[in-house]
């Protein structure tokens, strides 16, 4: 079976995948109501930072992104947790 990559959680993604979502699609989503916007990250609006990196910072951080199956932005988002908030 052949992979095509995958999803952010780390689900492969596949022929049967691709078939279970087709599937769903064509039969309607019934009982789904469209959310508009990201959800919060905490109780709360979230906060949005803008900051420059160079590029062997962001080679890392995409790196380690795609490592864990994640967004750079959750990689940003533990590094300072781990930085700034004390065990």
């Amino acid at each position: 079976m052949t992979t095509y990559g995958h999803t952010a959680t780390g689900t492969s993604i596949d022929d049967t995948l691709i078939d279970k979502i087709a599937a769903e699609a064509e039969g309607g989503y019934v009982g789904w109501q469209l959310r508009i916007g990201r959800p919060p990250l905490e109780a709360g609006q979230s906060r949005t930072r803008t900051f420059r990196i160079g590029q062997a910072l962001d080679a890392a951080l995409q790196a380690r992104a795609e490592a864990d199956h994640v967004s750079p932005s959750a990689v940003v988002r533990d590094a300072l947790a781990k930085y700034l908030i004390p065990a």
